[in-house]
């Protein structure tokens, strides 16, 4: 009986965690040809409306810090936003 409980819970859980919230995608782009930055960025979409969205980042790696965020949400319109560090 214990058996099965605690397998119904499990598969209750595993249900629950496989319709939770979004699934992003990383996208490596790799450093620059002098090698001072790096480039990376995420894509995927949201879970309730299915709208698409994307994230750039670009690293100063001497510094190791973000030089710039770009956010973007994708409508009927790309609407983009950019954040800068400095």
């Amino acid at each position: 009986m214990k058996k099965i409980i605690a397998g119904g819970i499990f598969l209750f859980i595993a249900a629950a965690v496989s319709f939770a919230g979004d699934a992003a995608v990383l996208v490596d782009s790799g450093f620059s040809a002098d090698g001072a930055y790096y480039i990376f960025g995420q894509y995927g979409k949201t879970d309730k409306s299915f709208q698409g969205w994307a994230e750039i980042y670009t690293v100063d790696v001497a510094g190791n810090d973000y030089l710039i965020h770009i956010s973007c949400l994708l409508f009927s319109i790309l609407s983009c936003f950019s954040e800068n560090s400095s």
